[in-house]
């Protein structure tokens, strides 16, 4: 029986590799739309245009009697899941007459938040040498600022570059800010997460943990969900210079768990993880499942991260993967499944300590992985050196 079981668990690991590579092969092969049904959909009358494949692509515009009816730049920018590209129509005076989406990987429902809320037509009616201050200029969606700021930025990008380049005005950028008060913050909790272990000094990991509930979970709403892992493995990664603080999160955690060989994380830093240890404790209540068990529900995990994944790379949508409750608690907003699951899943914590951690979360999947990389190299180096 234990033979046929092994050659099931191969069978089933092979499948779940190919499966995977074809849908990462698939992903890299879609197909883009027509150009020209995006260009009518700012310049109504367009029949042609005449592409510059410049520093951002340039499309100019035509009607059928071949009159000019204005550019469209196409430009990128960071949004919360991966990059928002847009299309901005700027006519012959530099006034930007409409603004389209073109792709985005966002949040489903933040993303058509923004659009019933009208965000894209604040766009309309500025000039191309306009600052386009997201909360100055125009005013953010509330709950999807992260959105806002990506469409915002790309328009930007190619509504400035188009002034200067094509306009010849003189337009002045704001410089980019790498560290903020929110890197500051970040990295200070890291720093005391470090000195806390560094020194056995276990009794900061309550302090520590209240901290970024606070800070990671109602301020910043940004716990690490699996979004931004498949964001990461799907090459939708956001650039650093829009994004310090996603790096230092994200990319940041991932790295020293491989460095240090220790899901600190989870046990220090999730906000998630934290709310589910304070009402456990304030519970007062303990219940311990038998371990046999236990190790069978452990397996949920892993299928439904892959499963996550999968709809992550067939879809070409990382957010999609996330099925987190994480902003049905922090935010107030999500849909019906995750409403539905973080009530469950906290009531279950207080009898369960970190139910939710053992036996749900991909993020602590993907974290305990990370930290056994490190043992498996040191491993496998002492093997290669015993061999010599």
């Amino acid at each position: 029986m234990s033979k046929v079981i092994k050659k099931l668990k191969i069978i089933l690991i092979i499948f779940a590799t190919v499966i995977t590579i074809f849908g990462l092969i698939y992903q890299g092969n879609t197909g883009e739309k027509n150009v020209l049904n995006d260009l009518k959909q700012i310049f109504p009358t367009a029949v042609s245009f005449v592409k510059d494949n410049a520093r951002y692509p340039v499309y100019e515009v035509f009607n059928a009697d071949k009159n000019n009816l204005g550019y469209a730049v196409e430009a990128s920018s960071a949004g919360y899941a991966g990059p928002i590209k847009v299309l901005a129509g700027i006519d012959n005076s530099g006034l930007i007459v409409d603004v389209i989406v073109l792709n985005q990987v966002e949040t489903p429902w933040f993303f058509q938040k923004v659009l019933a809320d009208g965000f894209l037509s604040r766009v309309k009616g500025h000039t191309v040498d306009d600052p386009l201050s997201l909360n100055s200029d125009i005013d953010a969606v509330s709950g999807a600022t992260y959105t806002s700021e990506g469409i915002v930025n790309a328009v930007r990008k190619s509504s400035h570059w188009f002034g200067r380049s094509h306009l010849n005005l003189t337009i002045h950028e704001e410089p980019e800010t790498l560290i903020g008060i929110e890197e500051l913050l970040l990295g200070l909790l890291y720093v005391i997460v470090f000195f806390s272990l560094w020194k056995k000094y276990h009794k900061l990991r309550l302090l520590v943990m209240g901290a970024s509930l606070a800070f990671l979970g109602f301020w910043q709403n940004s716990p690490i969900s699996f979004a931004n892992i498949a964001t990461l493995l799907t090459g939708n990664a956001p650039s650093y210079l829009e994004r310090p603080f996603w790096y230092l999160l994200v990319v940041g955690t991932l790295f020293v768990t491989v460095l240090m060989g220790k899901n600190f994380y989870c046990y220090y830093l999730c906000p998630f993880g934290a709310i589910q240890e304070f009402l456990h404790k304030m519970g007062g209540m303990s219940y311990k499942p038998c371990p046999h068990t236990f190790k069978r529900l452990q397996k949920i995990r892993l299928g439904l991260t892959w499963l996550a994944f999968l709809l992550a790379i067939y879809l070409a949508n990382p957010s999609i993967s996330s099925y987190e409750p994480f902003s049905a608690l922090f935010k107030l907003q999500g849909n019906s499944a995750q409403w539905l699951l973080m009530p469950f899943v906290l009531f279950i914590g207080i009898f369960i300590s970190r139910f939710w951690c053992k036996v749900f979360c991909p993020v602590g999947l993907v974290m305990d992985f990370c930290a056994k990389i490190r043992k498996r190299v040191i491993q496998l180096w002492g093997n290669l050196k015993t061999a010599k």
